[in-house]
C-alpha cells in the first residue's frame, strides 16, 4: 500500500493525532479518521496509535494515499490544502504593513470580505504555503485573521504566521492590551471628547443578509424594547444634536449593565474624539478619531449611530447615504502593541487611503492640520 508523508513541525508539538488529521482529511468526519487510524490506513512514525496520543515536533504521519485522493476527488472546492497546491505562485494583492516569523500584517484594502470565499483570508492562506518553506511549516497551523474589519473598513489587519504568534496575539488582545485606534467622518457637530460604555447585541434576524447590531443602553435595556439602529430612529435622531457628555454616555452603559447580560448583550466601550469639522451637502460632519477598548462587531459604527453621529454613508445604522468612491469612510489607522516577545514595533499605523484622503480634501480643506500621522 501506498502511504504519503508528512513530517510534524515544532509548531505541531503536544498536539492530538486526530486533531491534525483534519487538515488532511478535510472532508472525513471523525468516526472515519478513526476507523483509519484503527486500522493501520494512518500510521505516526510507521505504528498505530489511538485518536488521542500526541505528536511531537519530527514525527512522520503517514496516511494512505488512496485516502488523499478521494479527499481531492470529493470537491477541491472545499479542500484549502488542495486549492493552495494549485497556487504555488501565488502573489500578495495587499499591501504589507509588517512582517516576521510570527505575523503579517496588511493595509486592508475597501470592499473585500476579510473571511469566506473569494476573501483575504483565502488569499493569504494561498501566500503563506506559496512563501513558507515546508521545513518552516507545521500540519496543525493555518496562517488566518487575528481579528476582525468589516468589508467596508480599511487599514491594519494581523494575520497569525505561527502558532506562538497566535496565542501571544489572542491573549494580549483579550487582556484589552493591544490598543487600536480608527478615524471615521460622521453625522452631526462633534464638540468634545466622549467615553461611550453600552452593550451590543447582535440582531436576532439579517437584514437584507447583512447582519446588524443592536445597542442595549440605559432604560432600553429590555428585552422588548432595544433600540434598533437599522431603522435609523429613536435615540439615534434625538442624540443627534451631538451634545454627548462624558459622564452621562458612561452612566447610561453602567446602569444596564446587569439587565443587558441577561439578554446576552457584550460590554462595548469605546472613545470618541473630534478632529475637525464642516458641512456637506448641507449636513454637519465631523471628521472623528475612536479608540476602542474592546472588539464587537460593528462597534464603532453601532455606538456612534447610537449616541448620534452615525457614520457619514452608512446607511444600515442610520447613516444619509452618499455617492462618492466609498459608502463609508473607517479607517483603522493605528495599533498599539507596546513591548513583546514576538518581534512587533511598538506602534504599528497605517496611512488613510486615497479615496478617504481626497474625500477629506473636498469637504475638510484643514483636515491634514488636525490628522498627523
Amino acid at each position: 500500500m501506498d502511504f504519503t508523508d508528512f513530517a510534524a513541525g515544532s509548531d505541531d508539538g503536544g498536539r492530538r493525532v486526530d486533531r491534525v488529521l483534519r487538515r488532511f482529511l478535510y472532508d472525513a468526519n471523525l468516526s472515519s479518521v478513526y476507523g483509519a487510524l484503527r486500522k493501520g490506513l494512518i500510521l505516526v512514525n510507521a505504528q498505530r496509535v489511538k485518536p488521542d496520543a500526541r505528536i511531537e515536533s519530527g514525527d512522520v504521519i503517514s496516511i494512505a494515499s488512496f485516502l488523499l485522493q478521494n479527499e481531492n476527488s470529493s470537491g477541491s472546492e472545499n479542500n484549502p490544502i488542495e486549492n493552495r497546491r494549485e497556487n504555488k505562485a501565488a502573489t500578495l494583492p495587499y499591501t504589507v504593513v509588517f512582517a516576521n516569523e510570527h505575523f503579517l500584517v496588511i493595509d486592508k484594502p475597501y470592499g473585500v470580505a476579510v473571511q469566506g470565499k473569494n476573501s483575504i483570508a483565502e488569499k493569504i492562506a494561498v501566500y503563506y504555503d506559496a512563501s513558507v518553506p515546508k521545513k518552516k511549516r507545521s500540519l496543525s497551523f493555518v496562517a488566518g485573521p487575528l481579528h476582525r474589519l468589516d468589508k467596508n473598513t480599511t487599514g491594519i489587519l494581523f494575520f497569525s504566521w505561527s502558532l506562538k504568534g497566535a496565542a501571544w496575539f489572542s491573549r494580549e488582545l483579550k487582556a484589552h492590551r493591544i490598543r487600536k485606534k480608527y478615524i471615521a467622518l460622521v453625522e452631526g457637530d462633534m464638540e468634545s471628547e466622549c467615553v461611550w460604555e453600552d452593550f451590543i447585541k447582535k440582531n436576532d434576524e439579517p437584514k437584507a443578509l447583512f447582519y446588524t447590531v443592536r445597542v442595549v443602553s440605559g432604560s432600553t435595556a429590555g428585552a422588548g424594547d432595544v433600540q434598533n439602529l437599522t431603522s435609523g430612529t429613536g435615540d439615534v435622531q434625538n442624540r443627534a444634536s451631538g451634545q454627548a457628555d462624558k459622564t452621562v454616555c458612561a452612566a447610561n452603559g453602567a446602569a444596564s449593565g446587569s439587565l443587558a447580560a441577561m439578554h446576552g448583550a457584550k460590554r462595548a466601550i469605546t472613545k470618541a474624539k473630534p478632529l475637525c469639522r464642516a458641512s456637506y451637502k448641507g449636513r454637519s460632519v465631523t471628521l472623528a478619531e475612536y479608540e476602542i477598548e474592546t472588539g464587537r462587531m460593528h462597534q464603532i459604527r453601532a455606538q456612534s449611530a447610537f449616541h448620534g453621529f452615525p457614520l457619514l454613508g452608512d446607511t444600515a445604522y442610520g447613516g444619509s447615504r452618499i455617492d462618492e468612491a466609498q459608502a463609508f469612510f473607517l479607517h483603522a489607522y493605528e495599533v498599539r502593541i507596546g513591548e513583546n516577545p514576538v518581534g512587533l514595533p511598538p506602534v504599528i499605523t497605517s496611512k488613510l487611503p486615497h479615496a478617504f484622503e481626497s474625500f477629506n480634501d473636498k469637504i475638510l480643506p484643514n483636515w491634514r492640520k488636525s490628522f498627523i500621522l
